[in-house]
């Protein structure tokens, strides 16, 4: 199963689904695509109460004011679940949420500078990152998320040559969300 949100409005969110559907055949769910625009706080608060409900999954979310900037794209192993976004805030409170605990998250980082691509990163980076991890994790897997490793996701990411630029895993811990004001 992979799922998909985003604050896209409608067709581009088809674009995407042809894009996953050149990858894997696996079953697709739209979450929502009519989040609040260019918000990722606003789609975080949701995603992390709505993806739980479902069944281990690969799942793309793209609220993604920052497209065509310097910013990561980020592949997150949490508990059962994959979960593919930009690293802006959007991916960490339903990866916190999908986790049995601090020690069941794994994060790769990847470089999603793109020249060829400066507008529509859904369709260009994360559509068909989270389609090949999907069948990658599929295959290594026997089937679903909630198999797959540590190493097998590893091992998806490194087999992508394009998506050779992909870093090691990242060591990353959970604190409490703080912000910090000045008042």
């Amino acid at each position: 199963m992979l799922t998909l949100t985003s604050d896209f409005g409608s067709p581009y969110p088809a674009a995407m689904k042809g894009v996953i559907r050149r990858h894997t055949d696996a079953e697709l769910i739209d979450v929502g695509h009519d989040l609040p625009r260019g918000d990722p706080r606003a789609a975080a608060f949701w995603l992390r109460f709505v993806l739980p409900e479902f069944p281990p999954a690969v799942h793309c979310a793209v609220i993604d004011p920052g497209v065509g900037t310097g910013r990561d794209a980020l592949v997150i192993r949490a508990g059962s679940h994959v979960v593919v976004a930009p690293d802006n805030g959007l991916a960490m409170p339903p990866a916190r949420a999908l986790a049995t605990d601090e020690t069941d998250v794994d994060v790769w980082a990847i470089d999603a500078a793109d020249p060829e691509s400066a507008t529509f990163h859904g369709r260009d980076v994360f559509a068909p990152t989270a389609a090949r991890v999907h069948e990658a994790i599929s295959d290594e897997s026997g089937g679903s998320p909630d198999e797959a490793s540590r190493s097998d996701v590893a091992d998806a990411l490194a087999e992508m040559d394009d998506l050779s630029r992909a870093s090691d895993p990242v060591d990353l811990v959970f604190p409490d969300p703080t912000v910090e004001r000045d008042d």
